[in-house]
């Protein structure tokens, strides 16, 4: 199963975990990233999360997040036909990041996007062309 993890998802490992639901998530993310590396989930990155985590400004966060995406089998382009399904749905009230993620999974191949982002969930799930139960938290995997 081709996985991807967006920026809030791949940055729930360096979370404060002191909230149940954030602890919970983050074990779940371990869960997965175990997966990664026994090749049970091959992992996709792409142009616009390495993007997000290179804006981050902490150090010590963002050389984690680079090191976790280190193990992405490859990086999705940003092409023309994902900037154009981007832009439709993101004026539709989907945020323009969360749509490139979005579409940068789909055209991957990837089977599932995981996501933290409680807001991207419930809007997503409004969306006709994306698959049911493609867009879903890491404890759902």
């Amino acid at each position: 199963m081709r996985i991807y993890l967006d920026n809030c998802a791949l940055g729930r490992l360096s979370d404060d975990t002191t909230q149940e639901l954030v602890r919970i998530e983050a074990q779940a993310v371990e869960h997965i990233f175990a997966g990664v590396d026994v090749g049970m989930y091959p992992l996709v990155a792409s142009e616009i999360l390495l993007a997000e985590v290179l804006r981050n400004l902490n150090a010590g966060r963002r050389a984690k997040a680079l090191f976790l995406i280190g193990k992405a089998s490859g990086v999705q382009s940003l092409t023309p036909a994902i900037m154009r399904s981007a832009e439709r749905v993101a004026q539709r009230g989907l945020g323009l990041a969360d749509a490139l993620h979005l579409y940068s999974a789909l055209a991957a191949g990837c089977e599932v996007l995981l996501t933290t982002d409680s807001r991207f969930l419930r809007q997503v799930a409004r969306l006709t062309d994306v698959p049911p139960e493609f867009v879903r938290n890491p404890v759902d995997l």
